[in-house]
């Protein structure tokens, strides 16, 4: 399975840098928020936030690492079906939110 391989060191990845947020690092928190064409934010996200975007990315990278099977467990068979299908949905429910935070859909019309 390379899908999962490619996606767990990746979600890793987003994880560390929330969770460098949380400690007080800036690095990419600017370029990271949304802005409308005003220059305003859309967000402003506080510590706990990043906090449990963190720990979500982490288990994220953790599901696809289990799915990849370098590591080999039997414990809820049924998880693997459900999160397969949870975390896409959530991604694209993230997306869909920011696209209708921006006017983006609504000006497409």
């Amino acid at each position: 399975m390379i899908l999962p391989l490619l996606l767990s060191p990746l979600l890793f990845i987003l994880a560390i840098i929330h969770f460098n947020w949380v400690l007080g690092g800036s690095f990419g928190f600017e370029a990271s928020l949304q802005t409308t064409e005003n220059g305003k934010r859309v967000l402003n996200p506080k510590t706990l936030d990043s906090a449990i975007v963190g720990l979500g990315l982490f288990a994220f990278g953790f599901f696809y690492l289990f799915k990849s099977d370098l590591i080999q467990t039997d414990l809820f068979p049924n998880l693997f079906v459900f999160g397969g299908w949870l975390i896409p949905i959530i991604f694209l429910l993230r997306q869909w939110v920011s696209l209708n935070m921006l006017d983006f859909l609504k000006r497409s019309r």
